[in-house]
């Protein structure tokens, strides 16, 4: 039982992203059991919280997300944010022909990253969200990262043996520059 959290950092700063309709989409999105069957060799556990699954606070606290077949869910946002139009892509778009256009940031130094990202972005387009990732060496990352350069970006984080996550809730690095929020406002 690791503490190491996997996690989807999402800038709200970007026009389509502090929609809160489109972040649900995009959390809905994700396959969880996929990331961690595919990238983690099943070594893994999906996070159905903020917490390690087996620890005593997560019994306590309950689900977040689950890992039931989100796609029709996820829709159900976009449709809220005025996406609703398929095109011939294969992606969601509003009544203007606008699609959710976002890109994925990833440390191309870590091979675990590149295919998490991979997986994501697989998943993202299954649910008719354009999401393209691209990869950065270790440093670049750090500092698109640290400057807010990114749309999306896979981050990993170890938590303490407590599992105190309230420093990465409140990192201006991870919120954006948003420390006012709760955690469920980014999902």
């Amino acid at each position: 039982n690791l503490t190491n959290l996997v996690f989807v950092g999402v800038n709200q700063t970007r026009s389509k992203l502090n929609d809160k309709n489109v972040r649900k989409a995009l959390s809905l999105a994700v396959d969880r059991l996929d990331v961690a069957e595919k990238c983690y060799y099943s070594l893994s556990v999906p996070a159905l919280s903020l917490f390690n699954d087996k620890n005593e606070i997560a019994k306590n606290e309950g689900s977040i997300f689950n890992l039931e077949d989100n796609v029709v869910l996820a829709l159900e946002y976009l449709k809220k944010s005025g996406y609703s139009n398929i095109n011939n892509e294969g992606y969601y778009e509003n009544k203007s022909g606008e699609k959710i256009e976002l890109s994925l940031l990833y440390n191309m130094d870590n091979n675990t990253q590149t295919m998490v990202a991979s997986t994501l972005t697989k998943n993202f387009k299954a649910s008719g969200l354009n999401v393209k990732s691209f990869g950065v060496s270790a440093n670049e990352y750090k500092n698109a990262v640290k400057d807010g350069d990114y749309d999306l970006y896979v981050g990993e984080v170890k938590l303490t043996k407590s599992f105190d996550y309230t420093n990465l809730l409140t990192t201006k690095n991870v919120l954006a520059g948003s420390t006012d929020k709760k955690a469920t406002d980014f999902l």
